[in-house]
């Protein structure tokens, strides 16, 4: 998306040059679906869950968008900037951060997408994908009691880091001053945020843990 093109929008005119072309927004999805394909094939494969949730996660394997073959090394180095942040130090906090994390950069995506006039066909899939890993949850859930309140501790401190990393993605580095940022690019940043943060709230919901 170019500078001339954000102008004309008001939508858009908040995050001007920040926000992401429409070619590099559609490589950052797909990276995202063939790194989370990747992530639930190996997690389904582990002995350390059920049968039956790790059929549920067969489930949210075929539900996700079949892959494109196309490959974006700067999408891939983006996804791998918050995968370095929010990857689990067990199975179980993994599979969390695959709901949460994934969930809300797919969403930060699709909303990026919206601003600069076109759309994720991805999002739709992902999001039904994402709801058979929390099939698999809820089966842990039901074995471990303890463990609900562990990995709710989990997704709030991956929703933070996922959001942060959402506006890194448009050029708003933490710690940048007014001065450094486009016009009301902070303000615009503050809604998109707010929208993100209201989707976690209903995968957390559907969890049944406190966002």
């Amino acid at each position: 998306m170019t500078d001339a093109t954000a102008e004309t929008n008001p939508q858009t005119a908040p995050f001007a040059s920040l926000v992401l072309d429409e070619q590099r927004l559609h490589a950052l999805a797909d990276a995202l679906v063939a790194r989370q394909r990747r992530e639930l094939t190996a997690v389904a494969e582990s002995t350390e869950f059920s049968d039956d949730a790790r059929a549920s996660l067969a489930d949210a394997i075929a539900a996700l968008p079949a892959a494109t073959g196309a490959q974006d090394e700067a999408a891939v180095a983006l996804l791998e900037v918050l995968w370095a942040r929010v990857t689990g130090r067990d199975t179980a906090e993994h599979v969390c951060s695959l709901v949460i994390a994934s969930g809300i950069a797919m969403d930060a995506i699709a909303e990026l997408a919206k601003l600069s006039g076109t759309s994720i066909e991805a999002h739709e899939a992902f999001t039904a994908s994402t709801a058979a890993i929390i099939s698999a949850l809820e089966i842990c859930f039901a074995a471990d009691t303890k463990l609900d309140d562990r990995l709710a501790m989990w997704g709030r401190r991956v929703a933070g880091d996922t959001v942060v990393w959402s506006r890194e993605i448009v050029g708003i580095e933490p710690g940048m001053s007014a001065d450094e940022l486009t016009a009301g690019a902070e303000a615009g940043a503050e809604r998109f945020a707010k929208a993100l943060f209201a989707e976690h709230s209903r995968r957390m919901n559907l969890l049944k843990l406190a966002a």
